[in-house]
C-alpha cells in the first residue's frame, strides 16, 4: 500500500511486530513496517520524527518502537529512545520515553509507570502554576488511590493527596481540580467568585463525570 507522507510516497507493509521500522532509505519510495492497529496519523507521525532526527545522519535501516497509552482522556503514540535516561515527557501529542536496551516495554508495568510519571508532573506542574498565580504555598503532595474525592486537602497542614485515578480525565479537568484543592489553603469566604473566575466552564467539566 503507498501512502504520501509531506509529498513523499512510502510503500507501507504491515507486521505482527508493534514498531514502525523504515527500510530502504536508499530507494525512490522507502519501505515502512507497521503494525495493522496503528493508524496511518500514527505512522505519518513517526516518520516525521524520523526524518527529523536523521536529518544529518541518516541509516540504512531504522526501527522506531511504538505503543500508546491512554492518559488525560486521549490516546497518545509513544517514541522510545533506548539506552538514555531522562524524564518523560509530552511533546506535539507524542510522549517522549527514555528505556534501557533490555527493557521489555510491552509489559503493562511499563505503560503504567509511564502514565503516572505522567500524571503526576502535570499535577505538580499546575500547583506551581496556582501557588504562584493565587500567592499561597502548599505543602506535602501525596498521590495515592481515593474511593469517594478526586483529592483531599488539610487546610492547616497545607497537604494535599491526589486521587490517582484521575489521570484518565481531561487536562482541563485535572486542572480544576488542582485548583479546588489548593483554594481552601487561602482561607478565602468567596471561593466561587475565584471559581467563576479561572474556570466559568466547572458545570461542563463536572457534567462530562455524570
Amino acid at each position: 500500500m503507498l501512502i504520501k507522507v509531506d509529498e513523499k510516497d512510502y510503500n507501507l507493509l504491515t507486521t505482527e511486530k508493534r514498531e514502525i521500522r523504515i527500510a530502504n532509505l536508499q530507494e525512490d519510495i522507502p519501505t515502512v513496517y507497521a503494525h495493522a492497529q496503528n493508524s496511518l496519523d500514527e505512522v505519518a507521525t513517526y516518520i516525521r520524527q524520523f526524518q527529523q532526527g536523521s536529518a544529518f545522519q541518516v541509516a540504512p535501516e531504522s526501527m522506531l518502537e511504538f505503543f500508546r497509552i491512554d492518559l488525560f482522556g486521549k490516546k497518545y503514540p509513544v517514541k522510545i529512545i533506548r539506552n538514555e535516561e531522562f524524564q518523560p515527557y509530552i511533546k506535539a501529542d507524542l510522549v517522549y520515553c527514555s528505556a534501557k536496551a533490555n527493557t521489555d516495554i510491552q509489559q503493562e508495568k511499563f505503560a503504567e509507570n509511564l502514565r503516572e510519571q505522567l500524571f503526576q508532573q502535570y499535577v505538580l506542574q499546575r500547583i506551581s502554576h496556582w501557588e504562584e498565580q493565587l500567592n499561597v504555598l502548599s505543602n506535602d503532595i501525596n498521590f495515592r488511590v481515593l474511593k469517594a474525592s478526586p483529592y483531599k486537602t488539610n487546610a492547616e497542614t497545607a497537604n494535599i493527596t491526589f486521587n490517582k485515578q484521575i489521570k484518565d480525565l481531561s487536562l482541563r479537568t485535572i486542572d480544576y481540580f488542582v485548583f479546588s484543592a489548593i483554594l481552601p489553603l487561602l482561607h478565602e469566604d468567596d471561593e466561587l467568585t475565584l471559581i467563576n473566575q479561572y474556570f466559568p466552564d466547572t458545570e461542563r467539566l463536572l457534567n462530562q463525570l455524570r
